[in-house]
């Protein structure tokens, strides 16, 4: 059975996708992820299972945007595995992390009073499309581009903060959403999202909605293209 601090969630894409028994190692990473706990044994003895669970939390959760990664520490008995323990890599203290989320609130009260409660999903979705793209500048170096942070503090990301933004922002109103990431035709990694509208599932693509990213040399912050809104 889900935790009930996991209940009210929409975007458990990731979860949903793994077996019961990596499920618990979904919720024990959660569990030490927010809970910004380190050096805990794990129910796992399979370390790549450990690395794509800890994906997947990741993936789910764009709210814990201060982890990028993990030291797993191996204990044997006469070279056999007896058990592992985890302890993740924090880019800030626990006190930052809760200043920085004060501000991802401020942040997403703003973009909460433009819509209306009543809106339909696809309305909803268009909404925070256009918010992150008028609020955001497609940036290579901006700050904590990889996470919610870039965009809501900093106004300027790259794709993986546009996504992880979306997502976030599309929770608050209640639509289901993921990140995705893959590769362009170049070969280049990129990162977008899928989004559920009236029991549809679409891409959704803000960044590369955003003229910053599609016209570097004529940056115009306000122009949107949605040419890569709820396509198929």
């Amino acid at each position: 059975m889900l935790f009930p601090f996991l209940v009210k969630c929409s975007n458990l894409y990731y979860y949903s996708l793994l077996d019961s028994f990596d499920r618990q190692l979904y919720l024990e990473m959660y569990i030490i992820l927010k809970g910004y706990e380190t050096n805990v044994c794990l129910c796992s003895m399979d370390s790549e299972k450990i690395d794509t669970v800890y994906s997947c939390v990741l993936f789910d959760h764009p709210e814990i945007f201060y982890s990028n990664g993990y030291v797993l520490t191996q204990y044997t008995v006469k070279d056999e595995v007896v058990r592992y323990s985890i302890a993740p890599m924090y880019t800030m203290e626990k006190e930052q992390a809760e200043e920085a989320q004060k501000l991802v609130d401020e942040y997403t009260e703003v973009f909460l009073q433009g819509i209306d409660k009543f809106a339909s999903e696809y309305e909803k979705i268009k909404y925070t499309y256009e918010f992150v793209i008028i609020n955001t500048e497609y940036e290579l170096e901006s700050p904590e581009n990889q996470n919610i942070l870039s965009v809501m503090l900093y106004q300027k990301s790259v794709c993986q903060g546009y996504a992880r933004a979306i997502q976030y922002l599309l929770s608050k109103l209640g639509v289901s959403s993921t990140i995705v990431s893959g590769y362009v035709q170049s070969g280049e990694g990129h990162a977008w999202n899928l989004v559920k509208c009236n029991n549809a599932y679409y891409y959704l693509d803000s960044t590369w909605g955003d003229s910053s990213y599609s016209d570097a040399e004529n940056k115009s912050q306000y122009d949107i293209s949605y040419d890569y809104l709820n396509i198929t």
